[in-house]
């Protein structure tokens, strides 16, 4: 499960949420940034990145440049 969202500028934290469906239970997961889309003269900053129990994986990102287009993604799986 992945879900595409926009860090805004001007250094402002900004938490993002993504929950397995169907019963699934997250297993991992975690964020991807593209490397050109970072300013390499701002400061990008992962504050968190953890389970959110028992079927969700959630971000907290912080950029200081311009819009930061970031993927966040869950593991997710049946269990019995």
């Amino acid at each position: 499960m992945e879900e595409d969202f926009t860090v805004p500028g001007g250094d402002t934290a900004v938490t993002h949420t993504v929950m397995c469906r169907n019963g699934r239970h997250v297993l991992g997961g975690g964020y991807r940034v593209a490397p050109e889309s970072i300013d390499l003269g701002s400061s990008f900053q992962a504050l968190a990145s953890g389970p959110l129990e028992p079927n969700g994986w959630q971000v907290t990102l912080r950029h200081a440049g311009a819009l930061l287009p970031v993927t966040v993604y869950a593991i997710c799986a049946y269990s019995d």
